[in-house]
């Protein structure tokens, strides 16, 4: 178990390890993107706790999650290089951090259900991990 919670710790990763980091960080953005395109309104349900047939607030939803599935082929690219991709890293930071306050907000005021906020909890864990990155990462 030491040695699980060990591997956690970015202080010990090479430059490999954060490029198979990076890979993660898409996977989880695409954990959202392709179950939220691919089934729009049962998403759309999962998200706000309500049915709607209104093709607006689907459509909207779901250029949201374009959104979400463009910054996940950015942290595909990163992985190809990180040093050399270092203001995707801080788009990443900008746009998690963003979202992460918007979904606490909108449950804060009863506008969605748990769910937004859990996802924007993982978006934070990874954004700690991007900022560590940044200034403490491998450059080659």
């Amino acid at each position: 178990m030491e040695k699980s919670i060990k591997r956690l710790n970015p202080g010990i990763w090479s430059l490999s390890n954060w490029k198979q980091f990076f890979v993660i960080a898409g996977i989880w953005n695409f954990c959202y993107t392709v179950p939220a395109l691919t089934m729009p309104k049962f998403y759309f349900y999962m998200m706000y706790g309500f049915e709607t047939v209104d093709f607006y607030k689907i459509y909207l939803n779901s250029v949201f999650f374009v959104a979400v599935g463009i910054f996940g082929i950015g942290y595909f690219i990163i992985a190809s290089d990180p040093p050399k991709h270092k203001g995707i890293i801080v788009l990443g930071i900008i746009g998690k951090t963003a979202v992460a306050g918007l979904f606490y907000y909108l449950y804060a005021i009863d506008r969605v259900t748990f769910l937004p906020p859990m996802g924007g909890t993982g978006d934070l864990i990874f954004t700690g991990y991007y900022t560590y990155y940044l200034f403490k990462g491998p450059e080659s």
